[in-house]
């Protein structure tokens, strides 16, 4: 009994052509999806600057359109008014203060935790490493919780 092939069996290997060509069609579609995508996400913020530099009659006159004389002079009023200066000022002293205090109170708790000098020190301090990888909000189940709540609650739950 004998075989015969019309054609020759394939190997497996593809032409190089047909390979570089595929993938420069891939890459050129990634491209685009990816262009598509930095438009999507970048038109809001070409909005925004935009409307920022308008003057409040060419806003009125067509709010969506380009900005026909860009104008920085909004700035500047909104600074004044608002008494932006006295927000700043507070808001750099809370951070400051707020920070320093946390990292003060910080250091003398993480440091016998790292170091173990307590039973159980060791899952306490797996807990933060594992709630440092965990999103900031979480369902309504648990609440509004930051990482370190939960951190405590999973502490809380397996008996440390």
């Amino acid at each position: 009994m004998s075989l015969t092939l019309d054609k020759p069996l394939e190997t497996g290997k593809k032409d190089p052509a047909s390979v570089a060509a595929r993938n420069r069609l891939i890459k050129t579609l990634s491209y685009f999806v990816l262009g598509l995508f930095s438009v999507f996400y970048l038109w809001p913020l070409f909005m925004l600057i935009n409307t920022a530099l308008k003057s409040l009659p060419e806003y009125l006159k067509d709010p969506a359109g380009l900005a026909p004389e860009p104008t920085l002079s909004n700035f500047s009023e909104a600074w004044e008014l608002a008494n932006f200066p006295q927000y700043m000022a507070n808001s750099a002293l809370y951070t400051f203060t707020a920070t320093a205090i946390f990292i003060a109170t910080s250091l003398f708790v993480a440091f016998p935790i790292a170091r173990g000098y307590f039973k159980g020190s060791g899952a306490i301090l797996t807990m933060y490493v594992v709630a440092l990888f965990l999103p900031l909000k979480y369902p309504r189940a648990i609440g509004n919780a930051t990482n370190s709540d939960v951190a405590m609650k999973i502490a809380v739950a397996v008996n440390v």
